[in-house]
């Protein structure tokens, strides 16, 4: 009986583990198109210009802290690093 009941809670945390992985896959999936439908000069950045779209200009606001090599375009690295930094900055204010 404990025997089953173990492969089952393993099962259920596998599950739940895939489950969240995939879910950060599809966030970052649609980053990636957001990007690339903003990135209408395809060279694989965004200047100031292509960043004033997304999400109603909001990015403009933290063009300075998102570029953080500062040569005034934001690559997609750079980009999903400041929204992990954001995402952990909202989750750590939660847990107060």
């Amino acid at each position: 009986m404990k025997n089953i009941v173990l492969k089952t809670t393993a099962c259920l945390a596998l599950i739940a583990l895939t489950t969240s992985v995939n879910a950060q896959k599809a966030k970052g999936g649609k980053l990636i198109q957001k990007f690339t439908k903003l990135d209408t000069n395809s060279d694989s950045f965004l200047d100031k210009e292509e960043a004033a779209k997304f999400n109603d200009g909001k990015m403009t606001k933290n063009f300075v802290r998102i570029d953080t090599n500062k040569d005034e375009k934001i690559s997609l690295e750079e980009l999903k690093t400041f929204q992990a930094k954001r995402r952990k900055a909202k989750k750590q204010a939660a847990a107060k």
